[in-house]
């Protein structure tokens, strides 16, 4: 609720710094999950490239030996 001086109710110098703490975990937990979703996503391309190249040189190789 709004006073008259226009303060909310209840809102502490400790209040404000503790909401601050709170939003800098959150903001520290979502940058982790971030660089974790970053990593996840760029062993993915990785993998996507190798099967790529592993099914060039398979067809590479029916071709030089033909498929028996």
């Amino acid at each position: 609720m709004v006073k008259p001086n226009g303060k909310c109710r209840g809102n502490t110098p400790e209040k404000g710094l503790e909401l601050q703490q709170h939003n800098t975990n959150a903001l520290t937990q979502f940058k982790h999950q971030q660089n974790e979703g970053v990593q996840i996503t760029e062993q993915y391309i990785t993998d996507l490239k190798r099967a790529q190249q592993n099914a060039h040189d398979w067809s590479i190789t029916q071709v030089l030996f033909g498929s028996r």
